[in-house]
């Protein structure tokens, strides 16, 4: 009994353990690569030759989207790396260059590039060898809750609190690269969020837009998304619940009572359709054998920017694809259960108060009657209209070509050799 009764507690703390021992490894390791960075930067860059990275070492978001716009660029060459070689496989089958990071091939790539662009961190090509060249991050999307210095709570804010040379940051050394340029959609955001939050200067936050909804304003993009997520005809609307992660593993959904019957119902009752799919990072919190005949779980692999153009609504909570979904101009609902639980463990900077552009629902009960209801949500245009304003600042899908233009004439420029970018600089 008492062996049984210690086994949950034994489990946790060797968790803990090899939790701990993961990141000594990781230390230990910064320590041998921190002179291999250092004479990463000797060598002569190209400064036409572009390495991208996806975040988390996926082929996604803006990093994918301006790839796939730049790929066949007659004055860039531009190569996708990655840790997978699944990722590089399938990045070949699309008929672009693709190398692993830690291949030869990719390590000299890495070593000669002039350009680092990037989804989230310089580890999503190869921090090691990116001494040299110039960095820009792309992000992953316009941010809602606080990210990096401005974390003032939850799990990551003692990290960015530690002291400059704290050994803890030796498995953490490339969140603390302050890129050269960063990717924002306006100056409001760009002094909201994003100048604070990598402590850079804002006039080195480039206000473009992003490349993942450039095709948001190509005519057909409704219809393609209709056809990729094999909507059946005889359904209404089309309704997309996308939420995102909670970084401290809370399962919402479970702990708000939520049920997927309880929602394939009211979709019945009103004839619609709705897709499904969670964020990369909790992707556990939905059924993945059950089937309803008005709701369905999209695949893990799925590129939600191809989905969105054919979802008439979009349900979702504190994810940043509420911004995205603005550029069409239609209803939003922002389903969020466990709101005070979630603002107590990540600070936001933005209310939704301020920024919402539709309805807040809190209750399971409430979001079944709104969906079940005939009419769904209206627009309130002034409302919508005005966030828009404030996040998008006029953006008309030009982002893949003004970042092209930015990369070419820098590019004519003479590329960076001293590999000054601060590591660990605050």
């Amino acid at each position: 009994m008492g062996i049984t009764h210690g086994l949950p507690a034994f489990s946790a703390n060797l968790a803990v353990g090899r939790r701990v021992l993961a990141r000594i490894g990781v230390a230990a390791a910064s320590l041998i690569g921190v002179p291999v960075r250092w004479l990463s930067g000797i060598p002569r860059r190209d400064p036409r030759l572009v390495v991208v990275g996806g975040n988390a070492g996926r082929f996604a978001d803006n990093a994918r989207y301006l790839f796939l716009g730049l790929h066949s660029d007659e004055e860039l060459r531009c190569v996708w790396i990655c840790g997978d070689r699944s990722v590089r496989d399938h990045v070949r089958s699309l008929g672009f260059e693709s190398e692993v990071r830690w291949s030869i091939a990719g390590i000299r790539l890495c070593s000669r590039a002039g350009w680092y662009v990037y989804g989230a961190y310089l580890s999503d090509i190869n921090y090691w060898f990116s001494r040299g060249a110039r960095s820009f991050n792309l992000w992953h999307g316009i941010p809602m809750k606080a990210i990096e210095f401005d974390i003032t709570s939850g799990p990551l804010a003692r990290l960015y609190a530690s002291p400059r040379w704290c050994p803890v940051r030796l498995a953490f050394l490339d969140r603390f690269h302050r890129p050269d340029y960063l990717l924002s959609t306006s100056e409001f955001i760009t002094r909201r969020c994003f100048a604070p939050a990598f402590r850079m200067p804002a006039d080195r936050c480039l206000n473009f837009g992003y490349p993942r909804t450039d095709h948001f304003f190509r005519v057909g993009s409704t219809a393609h998304g209709r056809q990729l997520a094999a909507i059946p005809d005889r359904f209404g609307e089309v309704i997309g619940y996308f939420p995102t992660w909670r970084d401290d593993g809370f399962d919402f959904l479970s702990g708000s009572g939520f049920s997927f019957d309880s929602l394939n119902d009211a979709l019945v009752t009103s004839n619609r359709f709705l897709l499904f799919k969670a964020h990369p990072n909790f992707s556990n919190i939905a059924p993945k054998d059950s089937a309803w005949s008005n709701i369905r779980i999209l695949p893990a692999d799925s590129d939600l920017y191809q989905v969105l153009p054919a979802c008439d609504v979009l349900i979702t909570d504190y994810s940043s694809m509420a911004f995205d979904f603005l550029i069409f101009s239609r209803p939003i609902i922002y389903f969020v259960p466990d709101h005070d639980r979630y603002v107590s463990h990540r600070n936001v900077y933005f209310s939704f108060e301020e920024m919402a552009a539709g309805p807040v629902i809190s209750t399971c009960d409430d979001l079944y009657a709104a969906l079940a209801s005939p009419t769904l949500p209206d627009v309130d245009l002034q409302r919508h209209d005005h966030v828009t304003e404030l996040v998008w600042n006029g953006y008309r899908g030009d982002a893949i070509a003004k970042i092209r233009e930015f990369l070419i004439t820098k590019s004519e420029r003479a590329p960076l050799v001293d590999g000054t970018d601060a590591t660990c600089r605050q």
